[in-house]
Order: structure tokens, then C-alpha cells, then sequence
């Protein structure tokens, strides 16, 4: 007999979790406040769209009060079974390293799963936008004291995870960057050139399907005031949630009230940026001011 797929594990896991919890009269936030978590970590379990951590799953059978062992054996091998490999797992020296934040995993398997993105950034360049070049500077920017067989492997990861902007289909994903990521320099002149001649080839071609917006940073806008988020949705409304990062940990907000809030600040954003065209064409312009900046006088 062939064993079960990942999937199936994690759907009969997630039921189970569920069943336990409610016979327990206990709610999503009961259980969410007892592992530390967002709800939505919480539903995407119940609801076979997260990864199950054996920690997790068994502190959340220690509050539903399941101790019989063998249904415990039971439930804690359906998390196994519904681990298994995802396509970081080739990148485990980099995800297991302190050039990966503990809390950025999570966020790449929401990334991952996500049917809708928005995303607004103030002042570099969004992760999934950002060319091999520009992600070297990064890693030698941030982890000079690496090897660069180190941050080799970092950049590989990121041009990895970038693959899902090329084949998941019926999704959405929406940027607005703000104007002064293309004048504020990471690394040198000639990455900010490559950087921005990419992203403009790459928008027209196989990122077509994204709406990118630049907003003018002599434009007065009071919806990006207070930083970048990023609003992600997912086929479970319960799951949906806002998404900051800070520079030590990172933080979601859920809640209709929120996600209403920041899709209301990425609209009137909108209404203050270049629309998609101009906004291409003003990344031409920054490639020949760098350029210009490169190759000197």
C-alpha cells in the first residue's frame, strides 16, 4: 500500500485537531493563545494548509486533554507523515542559519500558499522583485563576516523562492514601492542599474501579470506613512492576515476590522502613485541615472 500524501495527512490531521479542540469547547484564539501564535497559524493547521511542527501538535493535544497514548502516537504520525520535504528543505544550511531570522520561514510558507499579495515597501526593494545582483549586495551588505560560499547559497535560496511568481497561476499580487528604493543605493551604482533594468525587463515580460506601482516620493501620501506591510489572503478568509517585519521578529494582525483597514491604505495609495506604465518606464529613467552614476562624467 502506498502511503498517504502529504496533503492527506495534513487534511485528516487538521480534522482531528478540530474535533479535539471544539469537543474540548475551546476556540481557535484559545488554542492560537496557548502555542503563542496567530490564529491563522491555527486554521491553517485545522484546515490542512500548514506545515504541522511536532511541537505544536503536541502541546495542542496537552491542552484538549488527549493523554491516551495511542491516539496520541496516532495524531503525532499524521504530522510526520504531513511534514515532509518542502522545496526549502534543499536549503536547510541557509534556513537553519543566522542569516535566516527564525520568523521568516513562516512568512515563506504563507508566501507560498497565498491567493492574494499586496505588498507596500518603503525603502528597498520587495524580496520576490529583487535581481540576483541586488540580492548579493544584500547578503554582502548584511553578512560581511559570511563566506561568500555562505551567501552564495543565500542568494540561491531567494532566486528559488522567487520561482512562484513564474508558475502559480490564479493569483494576485499587487506592489506599491515607494520611489525612494530606486534612489536609496544598496551595494554600488552598478547593482542599483542592474537591479532597476531588470525589474523593468522582467514586468513586461514573465511578470506581466503584476501590478507594480511606484509612488513618487515628492508626492504627499498619508497612507504610507508608519511603514510597510503586506496584506495576504488565502482561500480560508480565516486565515488572512497583515504581515510587518520588523528587525528582529515579525508581527500578523487578523481580523476583518485590519485587513479592511490596510486594503483601504494600499487603495488611496494607489491613487497617489504612477500607474503601471509610467511606473516601468520611471524604472528605465533610474537605470540610466545609474548608469549615468556608474560610468561617471
Amino acid at each position: 500500500m502506498n502511503p498517504p500524501s502529504r496533503s492527506a495527512s495534513r487534511a485528516r490531521l487538521g480534522r482531528e485537531l478540530r474535533k479535539y479542540r471544539t469537543d474540548a469547547g475551546l476556540l481557535i484564539e484559545d488554542a492560537a493563545k496557548a502555542l503563542d501564535c496567530s490564529l491563522s497559524k491555527v486554521s491553517r493547521l485545522e484546515t490542512g494548509k500548514g506545515i504541522p511542527r511536532h511541537r505544536d501538535v503536541r502541546d495542542l493535544l496537552d491542552l484538549y486533554k488527549i493523554f491516551d497514548e495511542k491516539t496520541r502516537q496516532k495524531v503525532l504520525e499524521l504530522a510526520a507523515d504531513g511534514q515532509g520535504d518542502e522545496w526549502w528543505a534543499d536549503y536547510r544550511d541557509v534556513v537553519r542559519s543566522d542569516m535566516f531570522a527564525d520568523h521568516l520561514l513562516r512568512y515563506v510558507e504563507l508566501e507560498q500558499e497565498a491567493l492574494s499579495l499586496r505588498w507596500f515597501e518603503s525603502e528597498i526593494f520587495p524580496g520576490l522583485f529583487q535581481s540576483e545582483t541586488y540580492i548579493g549586495a544584500v547578503a554582502d551588505w548584511f553578512f560581511p563576516a559570511h563566506t561568500d560560499e555562505e551567501r552564495e547559497r543565500f542568494v540561491a535560496f531567494r532566486l528559488r523562492r522567487q520561482e512562484i511568481l513564474r508558475t502559480a497561476t490564479g493569483r494576485t499580487y499587487e506592489v506599491v514601492l515607494s520611489e525612494a528604493a530606486l534612489l536609496r543605493p544598496v551595494g554600488n551604482a552598478h547593482v542599483m542599474r542592474v537591479q532597476a533594468e531588470w525589474l523593468h525587463e522582467a514586468l513586461q515580460k514573465d511578470l506581466a501579470h503584476v501590478e507594480f506601482r511606484i509612488l513618487p516620493v515628492t508626492v504627499p501620501s498619508a497612507a504610507a506613512i508608519g511603514g510597510p506591510f503586506i496584506v495576504m489572503r488565502f482561500a480560508e478568509e480565516h486565515g488572512d492576515c497583515v504581515y510587518f517585519e520588523g528587525r528582529e521578529n515579525a508581527e500578523y494582525l487578523s481580523g476583518e476590522d485590519t485587513l479592511e483597514e490596510y486594503d483601504r491604505k494600499f487603495e488611496l495609495m494607489l491613487t497617489d502613485t504612477l500607474d503601471r506604465s509610467e511606473s516601468v518606464e520611471r524604472l528605465a529613467r533610474a537605470a540610466e541615472d545609474w548608469h549615468r552614476a556608474e560610468t561617471g562624467p
